[in-house]
């Protein structure tokens, strides 16, 4: 949300819009929305664009080679992937060991980290593969370069596929894709600072609770009772729901007032009756990368969706952070999503028992029953240290040490 409170990207927003669209039809268009998509980026971090830009290059020559290269993989596949991988690791790991570096001033990080790094390397990665498999229609590398660096889907994402991004650029002015643009736009805002920030930030976790993440409760064990551990919780997890859904609605919005119509990252995973179905609903795009590039895979060289599965998840929480918490996050949903596969193997075999948890008796229970586990995961997401959540699943079952 960090271009939310910048007066002058909003400024530019302004006054880009009616360019775009009184320029010419096509690459002039593109090159257009590229140069002041790089141009934003390089404002607020030059170095980081700078090195993206190198990157960016480098994988697009890679699979191009990837792509010419007939009957054999080329020498620059491995590189193509590895590399960004590298980055994305080293881009994880070089806050840690700054922030913890004392002599070390603060302000180095940021520029040198880009914005939105692990959406870019995933999109990087998926570019690579596919190109290798010849899976995409013929364009060049300017169509690349804002495909990477398109600005409204650049921070936060959705991780959009090529493919889809590509064909779906309204080529004349839609009236009603714009006007569906500016909706979303005030749904998004709306979200982000009333309910997001106003409602279940500042008065509901900071006013009614006292905290603002899950582990300030361990400043007030002694007199926190495991009703409010679960409170802090479900009420964090719908912070971060409705925070990262505005994000998502606000980049949707703005994608389209220049025509781009982008996918959809959520599905009301508050609905959600399991925990697999919670995976198909909550960052969709991310659900998608993961399935189609880690648990398939994984699944055709083990024959054993255990195995599939936590590498999957795993996978998913290291590439939301490089520590020990995230690492755990994703373990424990991968325990979860195993859990949740046997069960139904086993109520498979009972079909009265199978039908009775399809039903719309069934679902309270099951509802409420995934609202607690996904919330009970935020121990770690809301946690600064490991130690912090092991404390905080204590008191989630009134085990305080």
């Amino acid at each position: 949300m960090i271009f939310l409170t910048n007066w002058f990207f909003w400024i530019s927003v302004g006054a880009s819009i009616p360019l775009f669209w009184i320029l010419p039809e096509g690459r002039p268009r593109r090159i257009y929305l590229l140069i002041w998509s790089l141009a934003l980026l390089a404002s607020l971090q030059p170095l980081a664009t700078g090195g993206l830009l190198f990157l960016a290059a480098f994988v697009y020559y890679a699979a191009a080679s990837s792509s010419r290269a007939s009957g054999k993989s080329s020498r620059l596949l491995l590189p193509g992937i590895l590399i960004p991988i590298v980055y994305l690791v080293t881009c994880k790991v070089f806050p840690l060991y700054w922030e913890s570096a004392e002599h070390l001033p603060r302000y180095i990080s940021p520029l040198l980290v880009p914005l939105g790094i692990s959406y870019f390397t995933f999109k990087l990665i998926h570019y690579m593969l596919e190109s290798s498999w010849k899976a995409f229609p013929d364009h060049g590398f300017l169509d690349f370069l804002l495909y990477m660096f398109f600005l409204p889907i650049f921070p936060l994402g959705p991780i959009e596929r090529f493919e889809h991004f590509h064909g779906k650029s309204a080529s004349t002015f839609d009236l009603d894709l714009f006007a569906a643009g500016v909706g979303r736009l005030v749904v998004g805002f709306f979200k982000k600072v009333v309910v997001a920030d106003i409602l279940l930030k500042s008065c509901l976790l900071g006013l009614w609770l006292g905290v603002e993440r899950p582990d300030d409760l361990l400043a007030l064990e002694s007199s926190t009772s495991t009703a409010k551990v679960w409170l802090v919780l479900v009420s964090y997890f719908l912070y971060c729901l409705t925070d990262f859904s505005s994000a998502i609605d606000i980049a949707i919005g703005f994608s389209a007032l220049f025509g781009y119509k982008i996918s959809e990252n959520f599905n009301y995973p508050l609905i959600s009756r399991n925990v697999g179905e919670f995976w198909r609903r909550w960052h969709i795009t991310l659900g998608d990368w993961v399935r189609r590039y880690i648990y398939f895979p994984a699944l055709g060289m083990f024959r054993s969706r255990v195995l599939a599965l936590s590498f999957a998840m795993v996978t998913i929480g290291l590439w939301h952070g490089f520590t020990s918490t995230w690492f755990a996050w994703g373990c424990y949903h991968g325990i979860g999503l195993i859990a949740f596969v046997i069960f139904q193997d086993r109520i498979g075999r009972f079909p009265k028992v199978h039908s009775f948890f399809q039903s719309r008796k069934a679902f309270p229970l099951s509802w409420a029953l995934t609202l607690a586990f996904v919330s009970l995961g935020y121990c770690f997401v809301g946690s600064t240290s490991m130690a912090h959540s092991i404390e905080l699943l204590r008191g989630a079952f009134g085990l305080w040490s």
